[in-house]
């Protein structure tokens, strides 16, 4: 679904810290919910503040395939 995850790019510029972190978490949590009904997933984010990265991981399973995976997508500003 191409409007799913549009949104990470507004974290890359905050501040590495504990309510951008669950932010992030809550983010794409809700939008499994709304755009992929049929995939449960767990969202784990990891930070580091010293590089200004936020390090997502989502396992995830597609209900009735039994299909399961790991996506890890790495934010920062570029520095």
């Amino acid at each position: 679904n191409p409007a799913y995850g549009q949104g990470l790019r507004k974290y890359v510029f905050e501040q590495v810290n504990q309510n951008t972190t669950e932010d992030i978490q809550s983010y794409i949590e809700s939008g499994l919910a709304t755009y992929f009904p049929n995939v449960q997933g767990v969202v784990s984010v990891q930070t580091s503040p010293d590089y200004n990265t936020y390090v997502i991981s989502l396992t995830y399973t597609v209900i009735n395939t039994g299909i399961n995976d790991t996506i890890q997508i790495s934010l920062n500003n570029g520095q």
